[in-house]
């Protein structure tokens, strides 16, 4: 059930808004898991959206998804470890495979950073990007982690190595243009939140 831009659609339950115009299509948290599932991906059961653009000659979407696992410090941002962050994507990639494997679908192959970890103290927000192949064909994995009061908001761009640098401008946007809801911000921590049992890097 597509809503088609201009809209303000929901990211979870009562807990971030994203602002699309007419370029984009959304998908909520259930069609986008059946969105997963059609392409091959195992489940996180974390996905809250799925966006895509308004034209059929464009070959990128944008998976988001929400983990609530408290609240991040950001201690880690001057010297955040790349080396352990790649190790750690290998490895869950490899066990994704073992389920991409037996439902019939080619295997990810993660060759390395197209770019590296960096965090942005002012939205903060934690990107990078991976370099990946399946099937032979080059593909990218463009990631945000949007921090916010209990938890993150991921969000992961699909494409090719061609298309990444003409999308950019549009992933910007779309991440500028989500807003976590009264009292669920990064910014309105208080003691006694909760408080993720891990930082940055991991």
């Amino acid at each position: 059930e597509w809503i088609v831009g201009p809209s303000v659609v929901d990211l979870g339950k009562n807990l971030a808004q994203l602002s699309i115009n007419e370029k984009y299509v959304f998908a909520n948290s259930e069609d986008t898991k059946k969105l997963m599932e059609y392409m091959g991906n195992p489940l996180t059961n974390n996905e809250i959206g799925f966006l895509a653009p308004n034209d059929e000659t464009s070959n990128w979407f944008i998976v988001f998804e929400y983990l609530p696992i408290g609240y991040v410090k950001d201690d880690e941002k001057d010297s955040i470890d790349s080396a352990a962050i790649l190790k750690a994507i290998k490895k869950g990639t490899a066990q994704a495979n073992k389920i991409r494997e037996k439902n019939g679908f080619s295997p990810l192959i993660i060759k390395g950073w197209h770019k590296e970890p960096y965090y942005d103290a002012s939205t903060h927000n934690l990107t990078w990007t991976l370099l990946a192949e399946q099937e032979g064909a080059e593909l990218v994995n463009h990631n945000v982690r949007v921090l916010g009061r209990h938890g993150y908001i991921s969000v992961v761009l699909v494409t090719d190595v061609p298309t990444l640098s003409s999308c950019s401008a549009q992933l910007n946007e779309v991440v500028s243009n989500i807003n976590y809801k009264k009292g669920k911000s990064y910014a309105e921590f208080v003691q006694g939140d909760k408080v993720a049992k891990y930082g940055l890097t991991a």
